[in-house]
């Protein structure tokens, strides 16, 4: 059965990721912070990460939403 714990547990893994600094999450809504450098929290220019990021996912058939300030 999915449910939105489920998917949150599953996504944990994904903080190992060397641009990624903190997955977050209630029921099926998942926040995933992707950073230059995850040591100094460095932010990504916004524009060129985001574009990417959004676009591969949805190629992939997966909506998501960037957040402030992209």
């Amino acid at each position: 059965r999915f449910t939105g714990k489920s998917h949150a547990k599953k996504m944990i893994p994904f903080q190992v990721l060397p641009t990624v600094r903190q997955v977050r999450g209630k029921e099926l809504l998942i926040g995933i912070e992707f950073v230059a450098y995850k040591e100094k929290k460095t932010p990504f220019v916004p524009s060129k990460v985001n574009f990417e990021i959004v676009s591969s996912a949805f190629e992939k058939g997966l909506l998501v939403m960037p957040g402030w300030p992209g």
